[in-house]
C-alpha cells in the first residue's frame, strides 16, 4: 500500500524530519511550512525535495482559523493529482509514528476501506459546555495569533463585545447533523475525493464557517459522517494524544510506557528538547512488541480462575508484567537477558525493575506462582531448553501459558518435557489465544494445566 502524510509544520525542523525519515519508501510528505518560519531555513529544506517529500510555502497557519482547513484541503487535492495512495492521513510536524512502517501497512491492508476519524455529536459537553459557541461569534483565529498575549486579547474582546450586546450568528444548517473531533485521521483516497469534490452542500458549509473557532474539527467530521461513508467510520483516529486542562501535553520519557502498550499509529506531540530522552528510549525499544489483546485475554483469565501470582519469564522490557501490576495482579518478571534491569527501569518509571535469571541451569524461584508466562522462548539446543522448560514447570504451581515457535518439533518437545512435570494441554484455552495472536514469527500458544 502507498500512503500520503499531510502536514502542516510551524517550528522545530529537526522534529519534523525526523517524522518524515521514520516511515519508509511508500510513505509520499506533503508538508506545508508556516510563514512564520525562517526563510532561510526553509530554503534549505526546498533544497533537498525528492520524490517522496514536497515543500510548500504559502501562508501564516493560525491556530483555531480556517486556514488549517483551506491549506489541509490543497495539500490533499496536490497529492490526489500526484499519486494513487490508498490512504491519506492528516499530520502537524510535531507528529510520530510509534509503530514501524510494516506494521502500518499490515493494518491497513487489513482495515482497507475504512475511515479512522474520532467524532461525536454537536453539541457535546467537553465543547464549550455542550452549546453552539464555537459557531455563534466572530472569530478573528485566522487574523490574529490567539497563542500570542496581542492576539489572545483582541480575540477575546471582540468576542465578548458580541457577547454583551446579545448578537449571536446563524448556526451552520447545510447539514442535518454537525459533527466534531480531533482533526487529526486517517482516510481512504475514495473518501478524500469525495471530500474534496466539494459539491454545493458542502462548499455553503466551508463558507458558512468562516470566521468561526475551531472549524477544523468540525468540516471534515460534519461531511464525512453525513455521506455514504459514515458506514464504513471507525470512531478511533488511530492518535495517541495525552491532554491536561484543555491543552495538549508534549511526551516525555515519563509516557514512555503508554506509548509502548498503545494501539495507535501515530502520536502527538513530540518536541526536539523536552522529547529528547523519550525519543532515544524509543530507538532503544524499536523490536519490542506487545498485544493489548493478549494481555486483556491474561487478564480475563487470571480473574476467572483466581490467579494471584504470575511470573513472565521471557518479560523483556516489561511491558506484560507492568500491565498486570496496574491491573492489580501480582506479577514478577524474569529474563535470561543479563542488562534486563536498566531495559525494564523506564518502564516502570524506576519503581521496579525485572531481574536476571538463569534459566538454563536448575532454579527455584523464592515465590509461590500461580503461573508462568512464556512469550519470547530462547533458541537453544535442545538440552538447553530441556533444562529452561523443566524450570518452568517446577515453578509453576497451577498454570503455564507459552508460545512455541513454528518448528513442529519444539511443540512436541515442550509438551513432553512440560508433561513430566505434571501439567495436560487445555486445547479449549490454547485456541482462545491463538485466535488473537498476531506475531507470525511464533507458531501459536500452549496453555497447560498442572494435574493433581
Amino acid at each position: 500500500m502507498t500512503h500520503a502524510v499531510i502536514v502542516l509544520a510551524h517550528q522545530d525542523m529537526q522534529q519534523l524530519m525526523r517524522l518524515i525519515d521514520t516511515l519508509d519508501q511508500n510513505y509520499h510528505f506533503y508538508v506545508h511550512l508556516d510563514k512564520r518560519i525562517n526563510k532561510k531555513v526553509c530554503d534549505r529544506l526546498f533544497s533537498v525535495q525528492s520524490n517522496r517529500v514536497y515543500f510548500f510555502r504559502w501562508r501564516h497557519v493560525r491556530w483555531g482559523g480556517l486556514q488549517i482547513i483551506t491549506t489541509q484541503l490543497r495539500l490533499v487535492r496536490i497529492a490526489l493529482q500526484n499519486g494513487n495512495y490508498d490512504y491519506i492521513h492528516l499530520a502537524s510536524g510535531q507528529d510520530l509514528p510509534i509503530k514501524n512502517s510494516e506494521y502500518i501497512n499490515h493494518f491497513f491492508e487489513m482495515n482497507n476501506g475504512s475511515q479512522f476519524m474520532e467524532y461525536h455529536l454537536i453539541p457535546v459537553k467537553k465543547w464549550e459546555n455542550g452549546t453552539y459557541d464555537r459557531f455563534q461569534y466572530y472569530r478573528l483565529n485566522d487574523w490574529f495569533d490567539y497563542n500570542s498575549k496581542y492576539g489572545k486579547k483582541i480575540i477575546d474582546f471582540f468576542t465578548n463585545i458580541q457577547i454583551k450586546i446579545g448578537f449571536k450568528r446563524k448556526i451552520p444548517n447545510q447539514f442535518p447533523c454537525l459533527y466534531g473531533g480531533s482533526n487529526w485521521m486517517s482516510l481512504s483516497k475514495e473518501c478524500w475525493r469525495y471530500i474534496i469534490s466539494q459539491n454545493s452542500r458542502s462548499r455553503k458549509f466551508l463558507r458558512s464557517l468562516r470566521f468561526t473557532f475551531g472549524s477544523d474539527e468540525v468540516y471534515f467530521h460534519t461531511v464525512v459522517m453525513n455521506s455514504h461513508f459514515s458506514s464504513s467510520v471507525v470512531n478511533n483516529n488511530l492518535r495517541l494524544i495525552k491532554w491536561k486542562n484543555g491543552a495538549v501535553l508534549t511526551l516525555t520519557h515519563h509516557n514512555i510506557y503508554e506509548i509502548l502498550i498503545s494501539d495507535a499509529i501515530f502520536a502527538r506531540k513530540f518536541n526536539s528538547y523536552n522529547s529528547k530522552k523519550l525519543l532515544e528510549l524509543l530507538s532503544n525499544y524499536n523490536t519490542i512488541s506487545f498485544n493489548i489483546k493478549l494481555a486483556r485475554q491474561i487478564l480475563k483469565l487470571s480473574l476467572s480462575e483466581n490467579v494471584r501470582t504470575i511470573c513472565d519469564v521471557t518479560c523483556g522490557a516489561g511491558l506484560y508484567v507492568r500491565y498486570l501490576q496496574d491491573a492489580g495482579i501480582r506479577c514478577y518478571g524474569v529474563d535470561v537477558y543479563q542488562d534486563v534491569k536498566n531495559l525494564s527501569l523506564p518502564i516502570f518509571n524506576n519503581r521496579y525493575y525485572c531481574c536476571y535469571a538463569n534459566l538454563f541451569s536448575p532454579a527455584v524461584f523464592d515465590n509461590s506462582i500461580d503461573m508462568i508466562i512464556a512469550f519470547y522462548p530462547p533458541t537453544k539446543d535442545n538440552d538447553s531448553m530441556k533444562i529452561w522448560l523443566a524450570n518452568i514447570g517446577r515453578n509453576s504451581s497451577r498454570y503455564i501459558l507459552i508460545r512455541y515457535r513454528p518448528e513442529f518439533k519444539n511443540l512436541l518437545l515442550y509438551i513432553k518435557i512440560l508433561r513430566k512435570s505434571g501439567f495436560k494441554v487445555i486445547k479449549s484455552v490454547s485456541t482462545e489465544f491463538n485466535n488473537i495472536s498476531e506475531d507470525k514469527n511464533f507458531g501459536g500458544f500452549l496453555f497447560l494445566e498442572k494435574m493433581i
